[in-house]
């Protein structure tokens, strides 16, 4: 059993997707995730469109991940808004390397699809007080999607997708804490922050965080994003 992110997910959790099996993996980790909304108390539950939403929105991102094709993805972000505070054609040539890199990292790695969960972090711009430790890194992309980068001050709400991986990892030298290589995938938890814009109907990718087992000294690789 591994403590990630405070919770327990038993090895066995862990399913190794494969051409074949990718649909129907994706499809329980969903079904995990709306299972958890489901059981959500009544101050931070979502209602039926929020809810159709964000598992659509998970859909997408998770089948992506962990089978990247760089044009689909940057098509699932555009109709997220992606680009629309920024000047898009200079940036996506980029943007199509970086998530080819990322996602040659994370094609097909084991996924605890029972154990997918999901939390409240805002609600209308109050921070929900959280019951689990905080994340070992955090990334975020601000001006890329009309939306505030405080939830406190666009009083927004904001959820979080946690998913149970082996995270790919980097070798680090101790003397320089440089990048020397790559390192063995670790059993990680990605945290997937959706921000629900009222102006959009939609929910936005907001932030991405890795949660590690205990006091992890692993430097983990971070998934597609954003």
């Amino acid at each position: 059993v591994f403590v990630i992110g405070g919770r327990a997910v038993a090895a066995s959790a862990f399913v190794k997707p494969t051409p074949e099996t990718l649909d129907r993996v994706v499809e329980e980790a969903v079904r995990s995730a709306g299972k958890a909304l489901s059981q959500m108390t009544s101050d931070v539950a979502l209602d039926q469109e929020k809810t159709n939403d964000l598992l659509a929105f998970l859909r997408v991102r998770l089948r992506l991940w962990l089978d990247m094709d760089s044009e689909k993805y940057l098509e699932s972000l555009t109709k997220r808004g992606f680009g629309a505070a920024q000047s898009a054609e200079k940036h996506h040539a980029q943007d199509l390397i970086r998530f080819n890199a990322t996602g040659r990292r994370y094609r097909f790695t084991p996924v605890a699809v029972s154990d997918v969960g999901i939390r409240a972090r805002y609600r209308a711009g109050t921070l929900v007080p959280r019951e689990d430790p905080p994340p070992l890194v955090t990334w975020s992309w601000s001006g890329a999607f009309d939306i505030p980068d405080d939830p406190r001050s666009g009083k927004l709400d904001v959820y979080e997708v946690q998913v149970p991986v082996y995270a790919p990892t980097d070798r680090i030298d101790p003397v320089s804490r440089l990048t020397v290589g790559e390192g063995p995938p670790s059993p990680a938890m990605l945290g997937l922050e959706v921000a629900w814009s009222e102006q959009q109907q939609q929910w936005i990718p907001y932030r991405i965080h890795i949660y590690g087992q205990g006091k992890s000294n692993a430097f983990f690789y971070p998934p597609p994003y954003p």
